[in-house]
């Protein structure tokens, strides 16, 4: 394995652009979400009712609800932890 030297400047600004990128608000519809996760609408719809730990979808409107893919991705992460 060949490792890769990256300078100090560069790292702080992998960080950087990381956070940013963690704080900007990224949603999807229903079909965006299970599209995102590889899974059926009727998975992610199932997810939501019988999940306790599933990220819980936004309603922006009276017939458009959201999820919020950062939360899709920390629920990803703690899924890969277990």
């Amino acid at each position: 394995m060949k490792h890769q030297t990256i300078t100090l400047p560069a790292l702080k600004q992998a960080v950087s652009d990381e956070l940013a990128r963690r704080k900007e608000r990224r949603y999807a519809r229903p079909t965006g979400a299970a599209q995102y996760l590889g899974v059926s609408l009727a998975t992610l719809w199932r997810w939501n009712a019988e999940r306790d730990d599933f990220p819980r979808p936004r309603k922006i409107g009276p017939r458009a609800t959201v999820w919020d893919l950062n939360e899709i991705d920390a629920w990803l992460d703690a899924q890969q932890a277990k």
